[in-house]
């Protein structure tokens, strides 16, 4: 087989393996919730949810695997035990405050 295809095929492999349950992580949250307070002053829904994931990126810790192709999967990490328990806090007093919007 060509080498290139070979390490595509390993590349593959792993990835199909260690693809957890949902894209979703803990840290991906956090910082989703922390876009949502910074952007309290926004009136355009859009715009704040924009916000969001815009902090859930340049927060996000970068995960970088050997032989990786594409760099940009979410980080896993544990929380430490503040921001655990600030993600709780945003779980249970933010979120049910969210509109129930997916999308425009």
């Amino acid at each position: 087989m060509n080498d290139r295809l070979e390490r595509i095929e390993k590349i593959r492999e792993k990835v199909l393996d260690s693809m957890p349950d949902s894209w979703r992580s803990p840290e991906n949250k956090l910082n989703w919730f922390r876009g949502w307070l910074a952007s309290h002053d926004e009136t355009h829904h859009l715009v704040r949810v924009a916000a969001c994931k815009a902090a859930m990126h340049n927060m996000a810790t970068p995960v970088i695997s050997d032989h990786e192709l594409i760099v940009g999967r979410p980080c896993y990490r544990v929380l430490s035990q503040a921001e655990q328990q600030e993600l709780n806090e945003y779980e249970k007093l933010v979120a049910p405050s969210l509109p129930h919007l997916n999308g425009q």
